[in-house]
């Protein structure tokens, strides 16, 4: 068969990587896990800081404890209304703490301790993988959608070849590559 030699780059499967970024405006109070660390998924990567969070974090509070006194008086001294009321106000204040990034076992911790809702969140691992990017520093304010950490499952790779159009079409999906790689060969 014919021969084509082409210069490649590595990059990693996009179909095994993951983007970790805040939702919401927040601050860097704690970072969990560097460049270069293997996590798991749902590990802990970072604790963040927000006011909006803080915000959403009372209201589930409040929203909470307000359904359950609610819900102990239903049908003596609480109407339909009220108790509809007191249940849609706790949906909504659940609903955007876990829009702001909070997972729902957090959620639900928050509430069963009654703890400050002080406006801090942890950002876990949606994958497990190799830290690859984790660009921020402590203290850093961060915007929604900023880049914190980038994890990627690094038991395949990616090699894309630059060919010309011509060479390119001589080419079929499942024909044999082979990567030169430093001194060795890797089947592709």
């Amino acid at each position: 068969g014919k021969t084509l030699r082409s210069p490649g780059e590595v990059r990693p499967n996009a179909y095994a990587t993951a983007q970790v970024t805040p939702r919401i405006d927040a601050q860097v109070l704690a970072r969990h896990a560097r460049l270069g660390d293997q996590v798991e998924k749902g590990q802990l990567l970072v604790t963040l800081s927000s006011v909006d969070m803080a915000e959403a974090q009372g209201d589930l509070v409040v929203g909470e404890r307000e359904w359950q006194r609610l819900t102990k008086l239903k049908g003596q001294f609480v109407s339909d209304t009220e108790y509809l009321a007191a249940s849609v106000s706790r949906q909504k204040a659940l609903s955007s703490v876990l829009a702001y990034g909070m997972t729902q076992e957090q959620a639900e911790a928050l509430v069963a301790a009654s703890e400050k809702a002080d406006g801090t969140f942890e950002l876990l691992a949606p994958a497990a993988g190799t830290v690859v990017r984790d660009d921020f520093v402590l203290g850093e304010l961060v915007e929604p959608g900023r880049v914190l950490f980038e994890i990627t499952d690094e038991s395949v790779r990616w090699v894309e070849a630059q060919l010309p159009p011509e060479e390119a079409a001589q080419i079929s999906v499942g024909d044999k590559a082979l990567i030169a790689y430093r001194d060795t060969w890797l089947d592709g």
